[in-house]
């Protein structure tokens, strides 16, 4: 005989039993225990989706992580869970009509409870202009509605929210310049913040585009310098003549490649960021590969520099709102990139077979491991240099953009995604952060 069926299956017939909510004990307002528990449930609402025609929650968490670099609950920053509880509206259709793990099921997933205590969590803490969480909706006390916003230009990013909006407000779409007055605040654990006053669209008489646009703090003629030196240092002429076809700013990918940024953030998330990013990589790559003679340089250098080609299409190069496509979003950055370098190969009828297949197998293996994106893991020298040298320099341009928004004498950053942690930035005199 086959062993009775157990309980964990998806759903059941029997009628959603809801637990109290302890509200009364300490780990109720624990912030660790209650990302463990949202991180568990995030986990499963990610792997069924059922909700996503519900409230904005849903389709905010799944964005989240969809765009993570794992692509599971794992990659999404545990700061960003406070935007799926931003868009709740504790209204309980998801336990009451939808989910089908909620009690008696043993995974026992109640959405609705969890983010009223996320809310809990935050009014205790008193984080700033979140009055509304009192009030348990996504609407002020009267029902009127509100904005919540990121404002950016040159010098970086800030929070904003904006009650009362007026109609020509609520008009603006990301990547609008618009003209804000406000309130400027910054709390102890979440940060700078604006709480918005006035609001309206710019005249284009009114701002410069380089006042609101980050660009790579290396120039564009130094990055072009030492692209083309790279270039001029391949030996094999068949590598040499790709790389000058893919780099040839007349042309694309190369004049969407020497301005578009390397990621919509974490990293050279501005604009010539993905020429500045390969530039550096490849630089590292080629002084490793010269030490060993085993290496060939060449490949090196050229997977160096086209390991994020596919970026060129995966990501806009609009500077204002940097996006990712919707090729992008449904295909990925490597294998747009792979298709890219394959179709650059395709040009050349006479390119060696081997460097064909060694160059591709880069492209395909820089993120190192399949949970992040690669379909197979690095298997030569060359894509083991160029895997290494792509994680580091990024994970160092993370700490140096973080170390750049540290409030002054601040000796630790905040958390950074690409490491987990924040980093230690010591001492800084004021000289340094000027």
């Amino acid at each position: 005989m086959s062993a009775p069926l157990t309980e964990k299956k998806e759903g059941n017939l029997a009628a959603p039993t809801r637990h109290p909510v302890e509200w009364r004990g300490p780990e109720f307002y624990d912030e660790a225990a209650f990302f463990k528990e949202t991180e568990r449930v995030f986990d499963i609402c990610h792997g069924c989706r059922r909700c996503i025609s519900l409230c904005n929650a849903f389709p905010t968490l799944f964005d989240l992580v969809d765009e993570s670099k794992t692509m599971e609950v794992d990659g999404v920053a545990k700061a960003d869970f406070w935007k799926v509880v931003d868009q709740c509206y504790l209204c309980d259709v998801c336990y009451m009509t939808k989910c089908p793990y909620v009690p008696p099921h043993p995974w026992n997933l109640d959405f609705p409870h969890l983010m009223l205590r996320a809310k809990a969590i935050q009014f205790r803490q008193g984080t700033p202009t979140k009055f509304r969480d009192t009030q348990l909706a996504a609407t002020d006390r009267n029902g009127k509605a509100y904005l919540r916003l990121k404002l950016r230009d040159a010098t970086g990013e800030v929070a904003a929210i904006h009650f009362d909006p007026s109609d020509e407000a609520l008009g603006i779409s990301a990547g609008d310049v618009v003209i804000v007055g406000g309130t400027y605040s910054v709390h102890p654990n979440y940060g700078p913040q604006v709480q918005v006053r006035r609001l309206r669209p710019a005249e284009p008489h009114e701002y410069a585009a380089s006042d609101l646009v980050p660009v790579s703090p290396i120039g564009a003629a130094e990055l072009a310098e030492r692209l083309h030196a790279l270039i001029d240092s391949v030996t094999e002429p068949h590598l040499r003549a790709l790389l000058e076809r893919a780099c040839d700013g007349s042309r694309e990918p190369g004049a969407t490649f020497a301005v578009a940024p390397a990621a919509v953030r974490n990293h050279h998330a501005y604009r010539h960021g993905l020429l500045e990013h390969s530039v550096v990589v490849a630089e590292a790559a080629a002084g490793i590969a010269a030490r060993f003679p085993s290496v060939d340089r060449d490949l090196v250098v050229a997977g160096g520099l086209l390991h994020d080609i596919g970026k060129t299409l995966a990501y806009t190069s609009d500077g204002f709102t940097p996006q990712m496509t919707d090729a992008g979003r449904l295909h990925g950055e490597i294998v747009m990139g792979h298709d890219m370098v394959r179709g650059l190969i395709a040009e050349d009828p006479d390119f060696p077979p081997e460097a064909a297949l060694r160059l591709r197998h880069i492209i395909v293996s820089h993120h190192g491991m399949r949970e992040k994106g690669s379909p197979v893991v690095p298997q030569t020298r060359e894509a083991v240099i160029v895997h290494y040298c792509d994680d580091m320099t990024a994970r160092i341009a993370a700490i140096d953009d973080a170390e750049a928004a540290a409030p002054a004498g601040e000796h630790w950053s905040g958390r950074i995604f690409m490491i987990d942690a924040p980093a230690y930035l010591g001492p800084r005199d004021a000289a340094e952060e000027e």
